[in-house]
């Protein structure tokens, strides 16, 4: 069969898959388009619908290979079917976390398409994410000159030159975005977020360098990121998000009555919003505002010793550039948040008096590396009445506030004997809290696998589904035969059997109730994410896996299938059966990429913003959260044997 004959066929199979598609038909769909493209391979129409049946068959590895077939025979397609080929590929190239070949996918598409503002975005905006940041603002502005009327271009570049230090040119961007929008009030947050950083941070990047920022233009920048937020509160009163922005920035400035009122209001409005972030909000903004309060000599309610805490950047120090890094005292404990240099090591070290606290990997997906860790008030309760604190990029100490090289930390009546205990061998772990030394002895993953052994059996035995490992747990039970020595968490999973994130949180929702109605113990992350089991006093991690849009979800995104979870394989640990999934391998190669067989310290997970927007579509808020613990009031009463719901963690109180 040749020519005409071979379209024509081509042409009905399209059409057939796409009368299966239509019923719901989805393998046979792809089996059609796969037939059609056989016979056509310059069928775009079923190019395209080939690929999007591949994707909702979770198969984007699969979509790749449908456009990457079409774009070999890119001389019988015309320039704008073969761009729009490399487009696709990019686009998943990059959900696939292969960045730098959607880099490349992107520049070729723009060879055909020259004059094409989105494909110029999306390459940025790849290359940004492949660790390119300088070269992408390159094409950023060169797309500029092109286009000088694009307002996402301008603001894209804006936040990039930001995130590299260069100050001077995010501020002209966003002072002239604001200009040519003056009642787009996301502008104005986004110059007063530039101008509070610039004047935050001691030195700037200018041409090609870092150097010390002047006095005089840190002021200027600070009483821009001031004069922004102004008049976004006074049109908007209801943005408490950036009521609150605003207060920090006068508690920064010494201006502890402004920061009190913007605080209060900011926590009057806050009332008003049911949202999953709202409850986290709540304990941080509140506890601002008795630390301000404080100062002012007001009187409290009752007496928390974390307002007398505190910590001061000291102005003494070197002027060698490392890294920057800012320290505060909040509801939690001591927050550390700074980056190192692009070139510098890819770690820091946090001394407290000289002695070495914590070494810290940095996220090297960012253009400057950033790191951030919280020591909790229960370990601040052990540091000396007064200490040193310093964070250290190899042997150069990072820049403070002040431009200094150290921080004072005040803890009013602090016992002192952290450096004993840290002797003694003990340890500050991840998460802030102090691990003693027969942490790694057994005792705690005994308790651990005991704890999973019930859980499992009931989530089998009532809700008909399998809990496996995932994620640390998994990758110590797969590749060591053993909990990992030290692991702070024990993570599990189930599927889900929702897909629409409104429904995957009811039935969540049913889970959790479940499990008290079982006699566990259910509280939900900080944050609002589901969810930890309490199984006599142990706590083990729950993480539901959905799946949405072709993609798998649970902590994390993952380019995943639900034929790579079950039917569950297993692994016998300490004569306990633990489900894994049924492509373990899978799963750890999507999370921690191709090297997950080496042990390593630095790892840390990345979750873009689109992934996130996503993910916390199941975070419950606070009005569903009164709602469940409603629902299991009314449902275990008389049970004696149910379990609690526990509402929101405290990350200074982990334990059930």
């Amino acid at each position: 069969m040749r020519g005409r004959p071979r379209r024509a066929v081509s042409h009905a199979m399209r059409r057939l898959g796409g009368a299966w598609h239509r019923f719901r038909a989805g393998r046979i769909a792809e089996k059609c388009y796969r037939t059609a493209l056989a016979l056509d391979p310059s069928n775009m129409v079923a190019v395209r619908r080939s690929a999007e049946a591949r994707q909702k068959l979770y198969d984007l590895s699969g979509a790749v290979d449908v456009y990457s077939r079409a774009i070999r025979v890119g001389a019988r397609l015309s320039n704008r079917d073969l761009a729009d080929c490399l487009r696709r590929r990019a686009a998943l190239s990059g959900r696939l976390g292969d960045w730098a070949e959607a880099a490349e996918d992107y520049r070729r598409a723009l060879r055909l398409e020259p004059s094409n503002v989105d494909v110029m975005r999306f390459l940025t905006m790849a290359l940004e994410r492949s660790g390119d940041t300088h070269g992408a603002i390159a094409v950023a502005r060169a797309a500029r000159a092109h286009f000088p009327a694009s307002d996402r271009l301008a603001r894209w570049l804006a936040n990039a030159l930001g995130e590299v230090g260069d100050w001077h040119g995010a501020l002209r961007l966003s002072r002239e975005l604001t200009e040519s929008q003056p009642g787009d009030l996301g502008y104005r947050t986004g110059l007063a977020a530039i101008a509070a950083r610039a004047a935050e941070v001691p030195f700037a990047y200018e041409d090609g360098e870092y150097v010390l920022s002047t006095a005089e233009e840190r002021r200027e920048w600070f009483d821009m990121a001031v004069g922004a937020l102004n008049r976004v509160v006074s049109a908007a009163p209801s943005r408490v998000r950036d009521l609150f922005m605003l207060g920090t920035l006068y508690e920064r400035d010494g201006r502890a009555v402004d920061a009190a009122e913007r605080y209060t209001r900011a926590l009057d409005g806050l009332r008003q919003v049911d949202a999953a972030w709202t409850h986290r909000a709540n304990l941080a903004w509140r506890f601002r505002l008795d630390y301000v309060s404080h100062r002012l000599g007001e009187d409290r309610e009752t007496v928390d010793s974390r307002v007398d805490r505190s910590v001061r950047a000291d102005a003494d120090g070197e002027e060698i550039i490392a890294g920057f890094v800012a320290a505060t005292i909040g509801d939690h404990g001591l927050s550390i948040q700074g980056f190192v240099l692009p070139d510098g090591p890819r770690e820091v070290v946090v001394e407290c008096d000289g002695v070495p606290l914590k070494t810290l990997p940095v996220d090297e997906g960012r253009a400057l590396p950033g790191f951030g860790w919280t020591v909790l008030h229960p370990v601040l309760e052990l540091f000396p009445s007064t200490s040193r604190l310093t964070v250290r990029c190899g042997e150069t100490a990072l820049l403070n506030t002040e431009g200094g090289a150290s921080f004072t930390v005040e803890v009013p009546g602090g016992a002192g004997k952290l450096g004993r205990l840290l002797d003694e061998g003990y340890a500050v772990n991840k998460k802030g809290r102090l691990s003693p030394p027969g942490s790694g002895d057994g005792r705690l993953e005994a308790a651990w696998l005991g704890a999973y052994e019930a859980a499992r059996s009931v989530f089998r035995e009532r809700f008909g589904r399998e809990l496996f490992a995932v994620y640390g747990t998994l990758l110590g039970v797969w590749r060591d035969g053993a909990i990992i020595r030290g692991d702070d968490d024990f993570d599990v999973a189930f599927l889900c059997r929702e897909s629409d994130p409104m429904a995957v949180r009811g039935e969540i929702m049913d889970v959790m109730l479940g499990a008290i109605e079982a006699g566990f113990d259910v509280r939900l992350a900080i944050d609002g994410r589901p969810f930890h089991l309490g199984i006599d006093g142990v706590g083990i991690d729950v993480n539901p896996v959905w799946f949405h849009k072709g993609r798998c979800w649970s902590f994390a995104a993952h380019n995943l299938t639900p034929a790579d979870f079950e039917p569950c394989d297993s692994r016998t640990i300490r004569g306990v059966e633990v489900a894994v999934p049924r492509r373990p391998e899978a799963f750890l190669r999507d999370t921690y990429g191709p090297d997950w067989g080496t042990p390593t310290s630095a790892f840390r997970y990345y979750r873009s913003s689109e992934d996130l927007r996503v993910l916390r579509r199941i975070r419950l808020t606070r009005g569903e959260v009164e709602d469940l613990r409603g629902r299991v009031g009314r449902e275990t009463e008389g049970a004696p044997d149910a379990g609690r719901f526990l509402g929101h963690a405290d990350p200074n109180h982990p334990s059930f």
